[in-house]
């Protein structure tokens, strides 16, 4: 029994053991980015940081007050928009999730205009 015992920590102190969640080989990033002027957005899904993300979320918006309102890793992001100009924006491991939330996030009457998941 006490060969067992030293056996597991033997193993443990060298990394090998149980791990509580899986180990993804690469985290996939996505954004949404939102113009207020004039109500464009553009989104990204799949890229192997932030920053690649973001700046593809930016370059598809196609205004140029397009700022960045929300990224997200390995899960989706909606965007919430209305007419009078409100908006909101959630991120959440399951894609009706995340809408349900910008439309809880935004002020006014709105609907969704955005969800992009990542394939992750």
């Amino acid at each position: 029994m006490t060969l067992r015992v030293a056996l597991v920590a033997a193993l443990l102190l060298l990394g090998v053991g149980f791990s509580a969640a899986p180990a993804f080989a690469q985290d996939n990033y996505g954004a949404i980015a939102l113009s207020d002027r004039t109500g464009n957005s553009g989104a990204s899904w799949d890229y192997p940081n932030r920053f690649a993300a973001e700046r593809s979320a930016m370059e598809s918006c196609g205004a140029r007050d397009c700022e960045v309102v929300i990224w997200f890793s390995n899960s989706c992001g909606a965007l919430a928009q209305a007419d009078d100009g409100a908006s909101g924006w959630a991120s959440a491991y399951i894609r009706s999730a995340a809408e349900n939330q910008a439309l809880r996030n935004c002020p006014s009457s709105c609907w969704i205009s955005q969800t992009v998941c990542t394939t992750r």
